[in-house]
């Protein structure tokens, strides 16, 4: 669980630092808090963002197990729209 926890961070940590984000031009991104959430065989991360009020932004992950110099892409992004509500959801 220890190696988990640690591999959890280290992904945190690298995710945040190798994350882009892209939005049209006048229509800025402010980053906010980062959360990972670890199971037995992923990893999760929420990442809270303000800004892209025509929500056109995107985003790509990379991570490396640690202690290598190979880096790998991480599954597509999903983004949630909290404000939009879809009936039955």
């Amino acid at each position: 669980m220890a190696l988990l926890l640690r591999l959890a961070l280290s992904f945190a940590i690298i995710a945040t630092t190798a994350t882009t984000v892209q939005a049209a031009p006048g229509d800025p991104i402010t980053p906010g808090a980062t959360r990972v959430d670890a199971t037995f065989s992923n990893l999760g991360m929420t990442w809270t963002v303000s800004g892209d009020t025509n929500l056109n932004s995107t985003m790509t992950m990379r991570f490396r197990v640690k202690g290598t110099s190979t880096w790998r892409d991480a599954a597509d992004a999903v983004r949630a729209y909290p404000t939009i509500i879809v009936q039955g959801s």
